[in-house]
């Protein structure tokens, strides 16, 4: 081949190779360093220029854009922390009047509406969609989450709402103390589920199964026709759900607790409390005991000084002082009464000085009132049929034992996790806040980690962001928060759900600028319009005070303004434990039984009769 071959052979071989680099370049979207080689015609070479500057062009709009999405995932990232934060107490209090502001609003404008409406527009107004068509909300449970939560979420128009609880009623926790020993009635701290939201369907059956796969919940019911009782299982499907069980009584694995001790959490609780004490005096009564067995007989031993022992332990001294002396005189002296605690102190969750007060009315006796015996410090090691076990080695014979020394996981909530690998996983390298074994880990909008569209309130969750003590109250303003989430139209999916459209909510309002809007830095850096948007601010638990009542017309109550405790003791302490808890009642009916067993005890004193 000739010198004129081989160059044209050199000449195509160069032109392949800026062909490729070429569409290399091109196809990586990566501007060219050097000018090209003059290998075209002049209007080839003008083409191959013109698409080089929009390369150029292109790569510099992907560099733009990966910059504004840089700079919206960290807007996102901070606007989330910042919305996560921890809100003043005042705001925290004025939002929580604004929302019931707007509840009352609303309910002012439907009914407003409704009755300027003539009859032709409301004819042509259509009307909510039928129930099956609705999304369903399944909520387990009738304690004061489930209550809370029932009071609150739109049964009549949004949701189809179903109650799955094998308890047909509300009970009034704090008052059992009382039920046990016929300071009140029992029925007079209950309210029918039916009667909170008559929009709600209930079921009365025990879950004994949550299946976040193929959300729905397993249950069983005992179906009764006379004598006869058959065992219904069946499933229930849901579009969200809404775990809210509570606890049960922790015996921490103590050997007779069980078998040996009543326990206060339940209505049928009280029940055999009330009649086991009855059971105790006249044993004691039978003259052929000895004075040591008639000693032990007598008495009564209370495990567990938290609120709920230290008010049983109050309201049967009360009972002691006022009832037993009427029918059973020569008893009296026989009568001891014991609140162990395994700390140092009694009612922890107060302030020290607050619970010193307490304990000398517990300590404090009188010639008709028999003080009580304090053991601090001290665990049990074992219950038996008639004698406790320390753990320094002490006996303490007993007639009647209650023990109330906390809360544990139920083995649904413990079986739930176990299903939902997050919650397994952190479950098992103890990345759980404290106190959060064996309870359902939820984020800031109460949502269960790792299980779409399910949420759990109360006893039985604990908060990512914010340990809270498993009380009614918390479990009370969860229901109330996540009602208001649903009912609110907020897009429970989203990292911070949101509510698009105009109506911002006056508690919306008061949130400030920068913490109102500090989610939308995505949609802003990316420069989207969009409609306006709500963003659900998380739950905030906005701490009201607790009260005791230590016995003999005396309380101890420590309410919260801030961060400054309100604190009143004694007779005062007393007067406001009875008129919250009287006004807390969840209906009129509460409080108008709660109030004439109150003035019953006092005119006739308690009722005896074990039927």
């Amino acid at each position: 081949m000739g010198v004129k071959g081989r160059a044209l052979r050199l000449l195509a071989a160069a032109l392949a190779v800026c062909q490729v680099a070429g569409f290399l370049a091109s196809s990586k979207k990566l501007p060219s360093t050097r000018r090209p080689l003059r290998l075209y015609s002049t209007s080839e070479d003008l083409l191959r220029e013109k698409l080089s500057k929009e390369n150029e062009r292109e790569v510099s709009d992907a560099a733009e854009l990966q910059k504004l999405a840089e700079s919206a995932r960290e807007a996102e990232e901070a606007g989330y922390n910042n919305i996560l934060g921890e809100r003043p107490y005042l705001q925290v209090l004025v939002e929580r009047g604004l929302e019931q502001v707007d509840e009352a609003a609303e309910k002012v404008r439907s009914t407003v509406v409704d009755f300027l409406e003539d009859a032709e527009s409301k004819a042509a107004k259509p009307g909510p969609k039928p129930k099956a068509e609705r999304p369903k909300v399944v909520v387990l449970g009738t304690g004061w989450a489930s209550h809370s939560l029932l009071k609150g979420i739109d049964a009549q128009k949004k949701f189809n709402v179903v109650v799955i609880s094998p308890r047909n009623y509300f009970l009034f926790t704090p008052m059992l103390a009382g039920a046990a020993v016929g300071t009140v009635e029992d029925r007079s701290i209950t309210e029918p589920i039916r009667r909170v939201n008559k929009n709600a369907d209930y079921l009365e059956a025990t879950v004994t199964a949550i299946n976040p796969d193929s959300k729905s919940v397993t249950c069983q019911s005992i179906v009764c026709e006379g004598t006869a009782c058959d065992i219904e299982e069946f499933d229930v499907e849901y579009d969200k759900l809404v775990i809210g069980v509570g606890a049960t009584t922790n015996t921490f694995g103590i050997p007779g607790v069980k078998e040996h001790c009543m326990f206060l959490k339940q209505v049928d609780d009280a029940r055999r409390i009330r009649s086991a004490i009855g059971n105790v005096f006249e044993r004691a009564n039978i003259p052929s005991l000895t004075d040591e067995q008639r000693e032990q007989a007598l008495t009564f031993v209370t495990i567990g000084a938290g609120p709920t022992g230290v008010e049983f332990t109050s309201e049967l001294r009360d009972f002691l002082a006022q009832d037993a002396p009427k029918y059973y005189p020569h008893l009296l002296k026989s009568v001891r009464v014991i609140l162990i605690e395994a700390t140092n102190r009694i009612l922890g969750a107060f302030d020290e000085d607050m619970a010193n007060a307490a304990m000398a009315s517990l300590e404090r006796g009188t010639d008709k009132r028999v003080p009580t015996e304090v053991i601090l410090g001290v665990g049990v090691k074992e219950v038996k049929q008639r004698e406790i076990l320390l753990s320094d080695g002490r006996t303490v014979p007993y007639g009647l034992s209650i023990w109330a020394a906390g809360n544990g996981p139920l083995p649904l909530v413990l079986e739930t996790i176990n299903k939902i690998p997050v919650q397994k996983d952190m479950q098992e390298q103890n990345l759980v806040p404290r106190g959060g074994r064996g309870r359902l880990l939820v984020d800031g909008w109460l949502r269960v980690k790792g299980a779409p569209d399910v949420f759990a309130v109360g006893d039985c969750s604990i908060m990512d962001t914010q340990p809270l003590p498993a009380t009614a109250q918390v479990a009370s303003q969860q229901a109330t928060f996540l009602a208001r989430l649903l009912s609110g139209d907020y897009d429970t999916t989203a990292k911070i759900p949101t509510a698009v459209g105009s109506d911002i909510r006056s508690s919306d309002r008061f949130m400030p600028a920068q913490q109102r809007d500090s989610g939308k830095g995505a949609a802003d850096a990316a420069a989207a319009l969009e409609p306006p948007q709500r963003f659900a601010k998380p739950f905030q638990f906005l701490n009201l005070g607790i009260l005791a009542y230590v016995g003999n017309d005396k309380g101890i109550a420590q309410l919260q303004v801030n961060k400054t405790p309100v604190k009143s003791k004694g007779f005062g302490g007393w007067l406001l434990w009875r008129s919250i808890y009287l006004s807390k009642q969840v209906s009129w009916r509460n409080r108008a039984l709660v109030a004439i067993d109150w003035m019953k005890t006092t005119l006739f004193g308690r009722d005896l009769t074990r039927l």
